[in-house]
């Protein structure tokens, strides 16, 4: 999967989600490497959670990223659904959610 291929889906994703929760996502930038400095981890999620700001937060932005290949060798023929799901899981966070909360819904 070429990056170019890879921000078609993480835009259209995006696309999809309620309008609620598109319009809540503020200051996070998502990034497409192509390695990961930690084999097994596709994606990354860096910054302040939504439900931990106050009222005067004021921050660098926060960051998604999203690691390609880790996604390539995990996926096997399912990449886009995999991509799919690894930045759902990494909004996910943003939003406050643990990885057990994000296991029981699915992601």
């Amino acid at each position: 999967m070429s990056i170019e291929e890879a921000e078609r889906i993480i835009e259209d994703e995006i696309r999809k989600l309620p309008p609620l929760i598109r319009k809540k996502i503020n200051n996070v930038g998502i990034f497409i490497e192509e390695k990961t400095i930690r084999p097994g981890v596709l994606g990354l999620y860096r910054g302040i959670p939504y439900n931990k700001r106050g009222i005067f937060y004021s921050a660098l932005p926060d960051r998604i990223v999203i690691y390609l290949r880790e996604i390539e060798k995990y996926g096997k023929g399912r990449e886009e659904e995999t991509l799919r799901k690894v930045l759902l899981h990494e909004i996910g966070h943003y939003f406050g959610l643990s990885d057990y909360q994000m296991r029981k819904i699915g992601y």
